[in-house]
């Protein structure tokens, strides 16, 4: 390893995670982290390299989750991000939105400063950030979309 953060998403062992919430009566197939370094990546695809840079620097930690969809042409995801404190993860949520508008291509439902929702033809995107948290569901459609943020709710008041 040639560098680790001192706070790092792999410092515990999956076994210490909670158990992956269930969505529509079953286990997400795929329960991972992604680093900052994907996260950078992601997020260089529709914002400068220091916006990204300084976005990704604050990532803590993070759990990626898909979900089967079987009658829809794409699964339904949820990554779920914690950050060094509040301002990183306002760093983080504004690149978020940034790439997702600029991906997606299409009119916020809505549009605030702790939440962003898109609809399109085939997906119900919801960005929402609570203290040093950032949560990111890419369902294919509504009640998905929902099930998964009542999966992670926000952090209570003075929580990371």
């Amino acid at each position: 390893v040639l560098f680790r953060s001192p706070v790092s998403a792999d410092a515990a062992p999956a076994s210490a995670r909670p158990a992956a919430p269930e969505l529509e009566g079953s286990a997400p197939y795929w329960d991972d982290s992604l680093g900052r370094f994907a996260a950078f990546t992601a997020l260089r695809a529709h914002n400068s390299d220091d916006t990204a840079g300084a976005a990704a620097k604050g990532l803590v930690s993070d759990r990626l989750l898909a979900y089967a969809a079987p009658e829809h042409p794409r699964d339904h995801a949820v990554w779920h991000t914690t950050l060094t404190d509040p301002a990183a993860a306002d760093a983080f949520f504004k690149a978020m939105r940034a790439a997702l508008i600029s991906r997606y291509d299409v009119k916020a439902a809505t549009d605030a400063p702790e939440k962003l929702i898109l609809h399109d033809r085939n997906r119900r995107i919801h960005l929402s950030r609570a203290g040093a948290q950032v949560l990111l569901v890419d369902a294919a459609g509504e009640n998905a979309a929902r099930a998964l943020q009542a999966a992670f709710p926000a952090p209570k008041e003075g929580a990371p």
